[in-house]
């Protein structure tokens, strides 16, 4: 009995151990085992190759190990309590940037902002990675074919182009697709010359530059560059600034070293400059704190001398009218300080637009004059000028004010000659207005309508404000006949009016005449007659924002964590929205935010419950799928 109980036994025990090998073949992996697993390499990002063996370094544009974009992962197939905070290692996170970078999509900023938390969390978690140079060449690679502008590459390309200067690897200045300048320069008072590397890769394709840099290096006896830290926001084209340039490498402000001045545009007015100097171990902008050194033009500049600017400002944009003021910028105190002279004060240029502008507005002269002041100064300063287009076009809705149909049509046909596309203001105006005079029932009120309240973008070629100006002070308005019917004979049918009652003031009568482009108008009684002008909507008639019904990321938010570094001020701004807010959900970015937030601080119960809801509740999120990678199942 016994032998036949352990033959039973033996042959029960090789049929379990079978099967449980024929379920190993077709049953899909457990969670533990995923991707998510802290202990399966996903891409096998090798950790332990020192930094200083070149041999190492994968070409940028042949890297074919970039994690391919996933599809969303589905949601938590367990509870709340099956879920632990996930160990990252580097390679983890690494992999996850990497697939992140690869789904940037310029049309979906949260795709862009993801990215930028990722490196931050990068960052936080294993400073300076990635130190292996294969996985640095692999994210240098998804980074510059991203969309142009789109990622911040500077963290990780300077060290990769560091290690490729002094392992001898730049070859005729050129090295994996990037262009590299490096200029001489006395940074640091020394004997050893130290230098400013100039960056650039450029598409291959389009010839657009995806990364441009310029960076301190100081150099030391054994011929080793070191690239300087900035402690500002360095430009980076085309990243946070449109394009960069050097205007000089020299000892401008007679310090006895060198500075490097750049010049960016960044999309503003004036261009900025940045005069840039080693001073504590660090590359340091030498304008005062508070101060950015912004010029329409420099008037005057040796080295050593102030810089004397010419700053702008736009007094007009519908004419373009640009005013300046002289600035000059002196180097007191180690830095680059501006001054004013009080006396001194914002000028108009001379230009067509600001002689114009300076006469508006236009529609409350009467056209006669109107005409004759911008014919006379078409011929003064040509139909080449800046703006001379809108005047044209004015200047035929003008004609048509004044009765002169035939002169208006001959005036917008020819305005369609100066541009001919479809599309612009000039053709779609002047068109438009050619279409409201061939209607033989329009008045001259109606085409002015009419083009005012046209979309495109931009301020019509009438203003219908200033036109009513006029025609209400020329009028005479009797206070004994109701204000809305004597409005009406004139051809001004009120829409809705209302009395405006307020202490120790007479009655005003509001009117709207349902045009966007009229507004509100009070009329009040005063010797006899109403007089009119303009007003903003009676509390009544106010159009109120409708209230929130999801609190989405406050850009502060982002200042915050990406720039200055605060993570727990973060969680006071969350703290601070969610209080002044008690009824609105935040948007799964802000609750993402706030789960990283907490889980970088260690608050991790806190970080664990809101990675899981933000998981469970947007699964095909992008903010959803990397809360979920931020979980693993125990």
């Amino acid at each position: 009995m016994t032998k036949l109980y352990t033959q039973f036994v033996m042959i029960l025990s090789i049929a379990v151990l079978m099967m449980i090998a024929m379920l190993s073949m077709v049953l899909p992996l457990s969670a533990q085992d995923s991707a998510f697993a802290t202990n399966t390499p996903v891409r096998g990002f090798a950790t332990n190759t020192p930094e200083s063996l070149p041999a190492t370094i994968a070409p940028v544009m042949i890297a074919t190990n970039t994690p391919e974009p996933q599809p969303p992962q589905p949601g938590p197939v367990a509870g709340f309590s099956n879920y632990a905070l996930r160990l990252w290692l580097e390679n983890d996170v690494l992999d996850v940037l990497l697939e992140q970078v690869a789904l940037i999509d310029l049309d979906n900023v949260d795709t862009i902002r993801a990215v930028e938390l990722l490196q931050y969390e990068l960052e936080f978690r294993f400073p300076g990675a990635p130190r292996n140079m294969d996985d640095r060449a692999t994210l240098v690679s998804a980074m510059v074919n991203a969309p142009i502008g789109s990622v911040d590459m500077q963290a990780v390309i300077r060290p990769y182009i560091e290690n490729a200067i002094n392992n001898d690897l730049v070859e005729d200045g050129q090295f994996e697709g990037f262009t590299i300048e490096v200029m001489s320069a006395n940074l640091d008072a020394g004997s050893v010359d130290d230098a400013v590397v100039h960056i650039v890769y450029t598409d291959a394709e389009s010839d657009a530059i995806r990364y441009e840099d310029y960076v301190l290096a100081i150099g030391d006896t054994d011929g080793v560059l070191r690239f300087v830290p900035s402690n500002f926001d360095a430009p980076i084209a085309p990243y946070n600034v449109d394009s960069i340039s050097m205007e000089r490498l020299d000892d401008v402000n007679a310090d006895g070293v060198d500075e490097i001045a750049l010049i960016v545009d960044d999309g503003d007015l004036n261009q900025r400059m940045y005069i840039i100097g080693y001073r504590g171990g660090q590359a340091n902008d030498l304008t005062r704190a508070g101060e950015a050194l912004r010029f329409g033009e420099i008037i005057s500049w040796g080295n050593g001398e102030p810089i004397v600017t010419s700053l702008f400002q736009l007094a007009d944009e519908k004419w373009n009218c640009i005013s300046q003021l002289s600035v000059t910028w002196n180097y007191v105190g180690n830095f680059y300080r501006s001054s004013v002279d009080a006396s001194d004060t914002f000028q108009n240029q001379d230009t067509f637009g600001c002689v114009v502008s300076e006469e508006e507005p236009l529609f409350a002269m009467r056209p006669a004059s109107a005409t004759q002041f911008l014919t006379d100064n078409l011929v003064t300063y040509g139909n080449e000028a800046t703006r001379a287009d809108r005047a044209v076009v004015t200047l035929a809705m003008l004609y048509a004010l004044d009765g002169q149909v035939d002169l208006a049509s001959e005036t917008a046909t020819a305005a369609l000659a100066i541009d001919s596309d479809p599309g612009a203001w000039v053709n779609q105006q002047a068109q438009l207005l050619l279409l409201m005079i061939g209607e033989p029932n329009n008045t001259a009120f109606d085409i002015c309508v009419a083009l005012a309240e046209a979309d495109h973008g931009e301020t019509g070629a009438c203003d219908v404000q200033a036109l009513l100006s006029r025609v209400f002070a020329e009028a005479s308005f009797p206070d004994d006949t109701p204000i809305a019917t004597q409005l009406e004979r004139i051809g001004l049918e009120v829409v809705q009016s209302t009395v405006i009652e307020e202490a120790g003031f007479a009655d005003r009568i509001a009117v709207d005449f349902g045009l966007a482009s009229a507004g509100w108008w009070a009329f009040v009684a005063n010797e006899g007659f109403y007089t009119g002008s303009p007003i903003e909507p009676p509390f009544e008639f106010e159009e109120f924002e409708t209230p929130l019904e999801l609190i989405t990321v406050p850009q502060s938010v982002y200042a915050t964590l990406l720039q200055d570094d605060d993570i727990g001020g973060v969680l006071n701004i969350i703290d601070t929205t969610r209080v002044a807010n008690p009824n609105i959900p935040f948007s799964e970015a802000f609750q993402f935010i706030e789960a990283l937030s907490n889980d970088l601080l260690s608050n991790r119960e806190v970080a664990r419950r809101t990675y899981y809801d933000v998981w469970a509740a947007f699964p095909e999120s992008i903010w959803g799928e990397l809360a979920g990678k931020h979980l693993e199942l125990r």
